[in-house]
């Protein structure tokens, strides 16, 4: 097969509808003679710059002969966008150096001849134009969607395309090959392969009766001998051209009329054929973006999200949050001016919020109470409708209308989708689909009137359980709460009625208080080991924290051990923030310091003992 790239847009200018493209047009083997014929029978009447036909000059028309010509002769197209309206460009320049850091503080990982290369392809990386740089960036996405796209499609079409892949791209000079096209032909093979290790290209099941057996020449062991495909192999018959080429002008005419309509400067005769010559997917649309951020995958566990954290040598120091810092004041009785603005619009907002209207507008969709009797089958009902397999990206997009994503955001979600190539809306982001479960279930409950709309809090109580698969016990004493939440519970989580806790707190508290108050003053780390045994909170502390507990001595220290202690964990804190080249794995710091806010006594108890000087900061 031939591939023929080429882009359109200059990649810069941060501003709105700065947006460039990079396409691929795959052209069976088979059907080059046939096309060029048919394409030369109009192309003498297409407009041309210097005899070569240009994009940027047909109209409409023009665009979807040149587009249905194509489709009737087997070709596919594949394209990637690049919206730097939607980046800040001195983020856009850290990402660069970013990337270059981690690539040289990588060159020693490589064999020792091959490193010269690497080194030299990463150094450029720091030293290349921002344009042609995220020109490369998006032109290797286009790489990797068609290596995807194009050996599924003729594997069950023309399977014998599949063993010669010649590739052919726009060239910026005629009479040599630039150094930026050096360093793009050679840095591709390893983008491509990091590309590969996060997106694997999709290979049909045996079912498919798919035959793969041509392109099984470009198979080799890689350095570590697992099987695969490989790169320099897949990419060997790869030139720049600068020549006339009928496909370079397709490839052309196809990238330009989609920046084109992204712009909004082509009208919808252009452009709407172009679907049919791209593959299909149900889970996606049409056109990639690329994106210079990708967010952090979010588990369903026992453990709230922490955002920020410095990577320090050894590991990642996380210092008091913006929000923690607030909680602090409000304490306190501190409140911002724009604190307080803010709550008084909110309570005006919540007390205008008409929940009698959503639940009429429910039922007119079928959901009443004859349909969805219990809370438990509103449940049902939301959990078949998030979890199911018909048309997941519809789902995806209700969700971004449900929770009023900002707009600049929707590319970039668009494009993780598609990255992840996920099937469900549950596994490609389980915490939005969880949080979309809750406030479906929510509004199929109004609308049988399980919940009622006279009270326009129950908006707000309800949202609590979107915090919910992050904790352990859920405490209570709401009603709606304790109705609602235990549908949503799992197993290894609690719900505990308020009224019921405070009773048993209470108890915890006048045991302690017998003690001694000599005792209580040392700190309760000195005595209070463990809630004492018949009430609830020792229910929960058995069924919750680390068994054994009980039994355990507590950990005793000498104060040259305690102060040795003391000092590492303030050195470690106070260390200088790493480059992102030499920064430590997230996944698996040595250490990790987290500072909290500490009263040294609060109500009846030292939270610290009475004669504990706080040491001055420099100490």
């Amino acid at each position: 097969m031939h591939i023929f790239i080429d882009e359109s847009g200059s990649f810069s200018g941060f501003h709105p509808n700065s947006v460039s493209v990079v396409g691929a047009l795959v052209i069976p083997d088979v059907m080059m003679d046939k096309l060029g014929k048919k394409y030369a029978k109009f192309r003498d009447k297409l407009p041309k710059d210097n005899g070569e036909v240009k994009g940027r000059l047909l109209n409409e028309k023009q665009v979807d002969k040149v587009v249905t010509l194509l489709v009737r002769n087997e070709a596919l197209f594949e394209i990637t966008a690049l919206d730097l309206g939607l980046h800040q460009e001195n983020a856009v320049r850290d990402y660069k150096q970013k990337l270059g850091e981690q690539m040289l503080a990588k060159v020693a990982n490589f064999r020792e001849d091959v490193r010269p290369e690497v080194q030299a392809a990463s150094e450029y990386i720091l030293q290349a134009p921002l344009n042609l740089f995220l020109q490369a960036l998006t032109t290797f996405d286009v790489l990797h969607r068609v290596i995807g796209h194009s050996t599924s499609f003729f594997a069950q079409r023309k399977p014998y395309e599949l063993g010669s892949f010649s590739w052919v791209v726009d060239g910026k000079e005629p009479t040599k090959v630039t150094r930026w096209e050096e360093w793009w032909a050679h840095y591709a093979q390893g983008a491509l392969a990091s590309m590969s290790q996060g997106r694997p290209a999709f290979m049909l099941p045996p079912e498919f009766n798919a035959d793969y057996s041509h392109y099984e020449k470009f198979n080799a062991p890689d350095e570590k001998g697992d099987p695969g495909t490989s790169l320099k192999l897949l990419l060997k018959d790869l030139t720049f051209s600068s020549e006339v080429q009928y496909g370079l002008e397709f490839v052309d005419i196809l990238t330009n009329a989609v920046r084109r309509a992204l712009t909004g400067n082509l009208q919808r005769e252009g452009w709407q054929n172009f679907h049919r010559l791209m593959i299909h997917g149900n889970d996606g649309p049409y056109i990639s973006f690329v994106l210079f951020s990708e967010g952090k995958r979010v588990g369903l566990r026992h453990q709230i999200p922490r955002p920020g954290g410095r990577p320090v040598k050894s590991g990642t120091v996380f210092d008091q949050t913006p929000e923690e810092e607030a909680f602090r004041r409000w304490r306190e009785g501190k409140f911002d001016d724009v604190e307080r603005i803010t709550a008084a619009f909110w309570r005006e907002a919540l007390e205008k919020l008409d929940l009698l209207a959503v639940g009429k507008e429910m039922r007119s969709l079928g959901f009443t109470q004859k349909a969805c009797k219990t809370l438990q089958d509103a449940k049902a009902i939301a959990d078949a409708l998030v979890n199911g397999t018909d048309k997941p990206y519809d789902l995806l997009t209700l969700a971004i209308h449900f929770f009023h994503i900002p707009q600049d955001l929707h590319p970039q979600i668009a494009q993780a989708w598609q990255t992840a190539r996920k099937r469900t809306l549950p596994e490609f982001a389980p915490h939005a689909a969880y949080a979309l479960t809750v406030e479906i279930f929510f509004q199929i409950a109004l609308g049988a009137g399980l919940i009622g709309g006279e009270r326009p809090s129950n908006r707000t109580d309800i949202a609590y359980l979107f915090y919910l698969p992050f904790s352990t016990v859920f405490v209570s004493s709401d009603d709606l709460h304790r109705r609602a939440a235990p549908l949503f519970m799992r197993a290894d989580q609690a719900f505990v009625w308020g009224i019921d806790l405070k009773q048993a707190l209470r108890a915890t508290n006048i045991h302690f208080l017998q003690l001694p108050e000599e005792d209580r003053e040392k700190g309760i780390s000195a005595f209070a080991h463990s809630p004492p045994a018949g009430n609830l909170v020792a229910e929960l502390w058995d069924r919750f924290m680390r068994r054994g507990y009980r039994d355990e001595e507590p950990v005793t220290m000498s104060p040259d051990k305690e102060a040795e202690l003391v000092k590492r964990l303030k050195d470690f804190a106070k260390q200088p923030t790493l480059s992102p080249g030499d920064a430590t794995a997230e996944e698996d710091p040595e250490m990790i310091s987290v500072s909290r806010l500490v009263r040294k006594k609060r109500g009846s108890w030292w939270q610290l003992p009475k004669d504990y000087e706080e040491q001055p900061e420099a100490d």
